[in-house]
């Protein structure tokens, strides 16, 4: 033993009677069971032996430097409990709580420290994708949230994906970088165990064989509480949110989550929209180039509308017209005759990252197979919507907190009117989803055509109270009929021509359309008899409106035939 150490051990031993003796004396006359003497003395001993496990400890406790400073002991965190407790060197124990005395495992992490190095990159950023950012109008907003050391969160309120919300969050790391340490993972379908593991792996920290989840949690938040971070959430889903909190860094870090979910507790949402024109113009340039995309600007404009001003898809589609500028002068009109027409030619090959389909995929097959088919079911409507009314028929249930679910997943819009829509682009991918099943197709349309007939069967007579409720569905109308042309369904196609008659004599007026759809369901073939002589009614109609006066007495003369 070393000469330091007698003293040192002396004078341990003398406090600790002192105190054991003061503390007997103030338990005994104020608790009705006071401890012993003897055992208040070994209390304090246990007590102050747990600052320093070994000899050494007491002899570097006390061991001054070549300043004539004293060194304290190397001190270690107790992060598995809920409050912090501190113990001498790595290894520490007997910490004294109210339970008494225990031992408790340690893990010490060692960050990185220092100016040079507290506001590195931690884990992997992606790189951005265009040399150029087209600022989206939000860029403000995000920043001064973080500075105010919050949680923001990027959604996307028009289409499930590519909105551009990651490469927003990768302008704000780079806007912050000088401030915060930034920190950034990727979540998709991680559960909250697999986010904390996640977290603690990219800051070097694995976790400890048989941590339970609320170790691995006091884990972080200690990581949290060494430096100033900046995490970035990159694609929060559904099995991350219920425990959000739990990996949210207290202030003054900061943290920014993207998603396509747009409730979130707690977290302060940045609703990031399509792009304006002007902006998918300024995307177009940028990669087009000003000379071509000016060459070409009425059809670069429809191409962006075709696109939905989709950022992603506005970026697949310029560069898809790009690999065709050195053939053409032209490029945008040549890519435009391959993309208007078909959805799928918003894809770049060999990356699935660049595949529209490959995009909504992911926020598609986060629904049970039950919300996949009723999502499917939705692609029978027009592009302009349905009433809430039209969704629980096709459904058969109530619509109301399947709505509210498929909103805050951004697959449905709110629209004027009480009505609904599927995001942009997202109809035509529906709609491919659904004609991969013809029988649940057809089984889907027919049950929409069914409900039409019966909506304008009870509301036969025109009424200005009733146009509200009855005009929007004119859209669906128009794609029912359709479908069962196609589908050569004669008997279906009448009724849903006939049943509407005073609608579209007083009220639609598409004179041409109309007697088309009526003579096409002649051509096809009618079932019933009162139901074909209604069809030469409404063509009577028709020919009286167009002033073809002997056609519609043959017409209305061959129905008569038929009633009797």
């Amino acid at each position: 033993m070393g000469k330091k150490a007698v003293p040192v051990l002396l004078i341990v031993l003398g406090g600790a009677l002192l105190f054991g003796a003061i503390t007997f004396w103030v338990d005994s006359a104020s608790m009705p069971e006071a401890p012993s003497f003897g055992q208040t003395l070994r209390d304090w001993l246990t007590t102050l032996a747990g600052l320093g496990i070994s000899i050494k400890g007491w002899l570097d406790l006390f061991k001054k430097n070549k300043d004539n400073s004293v060194s304290p002991a190397p001190l270690t965190r107790n992060i598995a409990m809920d409050e912090a407790q501190m113990n001498t060197a790595p290894g520490g124990r007997n910490v004294r709580t109210e339970g008494g005395t225990y031992i408790e495992e340690q893990h010490v992490y060692h960050l990185p420290t220092g100016p040079e190095e507290s506001h590195d990159a931690i884990g992997f950023i992606p790189p951005a994708r265009l040399d150029t950012y087209i600022p989206r109008g939000i860029e403000d907003q995000v920043l001064e949230q973080l500075k105010n050391n919050g949680a923001g969160a990027i959604v996307g309120v028009n289409a499930p994906g590519g909105q551009g919300k990651t490469e927003l969050a990768k302008q704000v790391c780079e806007a912050l970088a000088a401030e915060y340490a930034v920190l950034w993972v990727d979540v998709g379908e991680k559960n909250p165990e697999q986010v904390i593991a996640d977290i603690l792996l990219h800051c070097g920290a694995q976790p400890q064989p048989g941590a339970t989840y609320e170790q691995q949690v006091n884990d972080l938040r200690y990581i949290f509480r060494q430096r100033k971070f900046l995490l970035i959430l990159d694609d929060v889903r559904g099995p991350a949110l219920p425990k959000l909190a739990d990996y949210l860094p207290p202030k003054p870090s900061a943290a920014l989550l993207t998603s396509r979910i747009q409730q979130m507790s707690g977290v302060k949402t940045f609703a990031l929209d399509r792009m304006t024109p002007e902006q998918a113009n300024s995307l177009m340039c940028a990669i087009l180039g000003d000379e071509t995309v000016a060459r070409e600007a009425e059809l670069a404009q429809k191409l962006a509308e075709r696109c939905a001003y989709n950022p992603l898809a506005l970026e697949i589609a310029a560069r898809r017209a790009r690999q065709e500028s050195q053939a053409s002068l032209h490029p945008i009109q040549k890519y435009f005759e391959l993309a208007q027409n078909r959805f799928s030619e918003l894809r770049m090959d060999g990356d699935e990252r660049w595949d529209m389909h490959r995009i909504f995929d992911i926020s598609y097959l986060d629904l049970d197979e039950a919300d996949r088919q009723r999502f499917r079911a939705l692609a029978a409507f027009a592009p302009g919507g349905f009433s809430p009314q039209a969704a629980a028929h096709l459904w058969g249930e109530e619509p109301n907190a399947l709505l509210s679910r498929f909103i805050n997943l951004s697959l449905v819009l709110p629209v004027p009117g009480e009505r609904y829509r599927l995001h942009d682009l997202l109809d035509e991918y529906a709609s491919a989803k659904l004609s991969e099943d013809k029988e649940e197709e057809e089984k889907t349309k027919i049950i929409l055509a069914k409900w039409l007939v019966d909506l304008f069967d009870e509301y036969y007579n025109v009424k200005p109270e009733f146009v509200e409720l009855i005009a929007p569905e004119y859209d669906n109308l128009v794609v029912s009929l359709e479908w069962a042309k196609f589908s050569e369904n004669g008997t279906l196609l009448a009724q849903l021509a006939t049943t509407p008659r005073n609608w579209f004599f007083n009220f639609f007026r598409d004179w041409e359309n109309w007697q088309n759809w009526l003579e096409i369901s002649l051509q096809i073939g009618i079932e019933s008899k009162q139901l074909k002589a209604n069809v030469l009614k409404a063509i009577g109609d028709v020919q009286q409106f167009r002033d073809e006066r002997d056609a519609a007495l043959e017409s209305y003369n061959e129905a008569l035939r038929l009633f009797r």
